[in-house]
């Protein structure tokens, strides 16, 4: 499975991957946001539930590239939840020019550089902020700003990213953004449609 220029947001389960569960094969994500997910636990028996972001199973391979993963918990809804961006263990890959806000149980084994954790990505809410899809764009002073590859924008094969997940071009300054939406605060900037099939 590849992933490009998306937004796995709001989703909710009960036991694993709130936002995504890679079971034993392969993934990539290049521009990719995946935050506000959740695992629901159980009442009053929480259950084995976790990786509210991203739960992987070994022996997958998994590829990370210019992607925020951030903002994701596992609770019941009546205690305070508790982070849980990644869970990953035994996981072989890439992980890199990526945001991580909360790395505890996230272990992937390859080359990595260029990574920020621990930091609020400060992203936006759920909403149309242009295209034809919900985004969360990044608000103003986000770490994620002009943090992409310092080798440019690429994705699968390393075919290069032009655009943002609303057809807006990429980059908008120096370096891309990381995550699914390049941060435009000029309203004026020309929309870039996306052929859709």
């Amino acid at each position: 499975m590849t992933l490009t220029n998306s937004t796995i947001s709001n989703n909710v389960v009960s036991r694993y991957g709130g936002g995504l569960n890679v079971y034993n094969g392969q993934a990539q994500l290049f521009n990719t946001t995946i935050a506000y997910n959740r695992v629901q636990l159980g009442i009053p028996k929480p259950g084995p539930g976790e990786g509210g972001g991203l739960y992987v199973t070994s022996p997958a391979a998994l590829t990370i590239l210019d992607t925020i993963i951030a903002d994701d918990t596992r609770g019941n809804g009546i205690i305070v939840p508790t982070s849980d961006d990644c869970v990953s263990s035994g996981t072989t890959g890439s992980l890199g020019f990526s945001l991580i806000k909360t790395t505890t149980n996230c272990f992937i084994s390859g080359p990595q550089v260029g990574n920020i954790t621990g930091l609020d990505p400060m992203l936006g809410p759920l909403q149309f902020n242009g295209g034809i899809t919900e985004t969360r764009g990044l608000l103003p002073g986000s770490p994620a700003i002009d943090a992409g590859a310092t080798a440019g924008c690429s994705g699968a094969g390393g075919a290069p990213i032009t655009v943002d997940q609303r057809g807006y071009a990429r980059p908008y300054g120096a370096l891309c953004d990381i995550g699914a939406v390049e941060y435009t605060p000029n309203a004026s900037l020309t929309y870039m449609p996306v052929a859709r099939k």
